[in-house]
């Protein structure tokens, strides 16, 4: 089967260190990896997985010494997740 699993950019997955919604993330893209299932992980760049890595961003936002506003990266995140999702979606 192939699963989509997209994590918040904040932190990286796995996260260094404080990050509960991107270790779970983790867990579970780890965990249908070793099911055998075809994982693409939608997170930021110096993400670490077993899976097929989609990096929407060079680093987690927390490195970051200037902490761009939320809204401005979604807007500049969201808007091509959205088209991979779908591209990925209508090619099979």
């Amino acid at each position: 089967m192939r699963i989509a699993q997209v994590a918040p950019l904040t932190e990286a997955v796995p996260p260094k260190l404080y990050g509960g919604t991107e270790r779970v993330v983790h867990w579970l893209t780890e965990e249908l990896v070793a099911l055998g299932h075809d994982v693409t992980l939608f997170a930021s760049g110096d993400s670490q997985t077993s899976a097929k890595l989609d990096a929407l961003w060079p680093r987690a936002l927390r490195a970051y010494a200037l902490a761009m506003p939320t809204a401005f990266v979604s807007i500049l995140v969201v808007r091509p997740l959205v088209t991979k999702l779908v591209a990925l979606t209508v090619e099979r």
